[in-house]
């Protein structure tokens, strides 16, 4: 259980560097409307 939760923490953290892309935020508000 443990380990998931880290795995999870991780996968956010990279998310968020991934978000100040301003091309990511675009692509997933795309998404969204879609």
């Amino acid at each position: 259980m443990g380990a998931i939760m880290i795995n999870i923490i991780g996968t956010f953290s990279n998310l968020q560097m991934f978000w100040k892309d301003p091309l990511v935020s675009f692509v997933f508000r795309l998404c969204l409307h879609v």
